[in-house]
């Protein structure tokens, strides 16, 4: 039980932050996808589509390492704890 509790306690803090984290590239994404709806007609006229595609799957990679990170941190204890449990 002691174990189990180390290990939320490391895992809060970094749960915490990588929740903000998704926040953030949430955020990104829907403003990344935003800009060109309401401003179709200047980003074709510009010619920046290709920067548009670009800065949206760089946003689309963070968001989807991050997701990852949180599945792995919230899983930590369960998986330390079956892991004593069975070994």
């Amino acid at each position: 039980a002691v174990v189990v509790m180390l290990t939320r306690v490391f895992l809060v803090g970094r749960m915490q932050k990588l929740g903000r984290r998704q926040k953030t590239l949430n955020q990104d994404i829907a403003s990344t996808i935003a800009e060109p709806i309401f401003g179709v007609s200047i980003v074709k006229l510009l010619g920046v589509e290709e920067s548009f595609i670009v800065r949206l799957r760089q946003t689309l990679r963070k968001l989807t390492r991050n997701s990852i990170r949180m599945k792995a941190f919230s899983e930590t204890p369960t998986n330390f704890v079956e892991f004593l449990i069975i070994g």
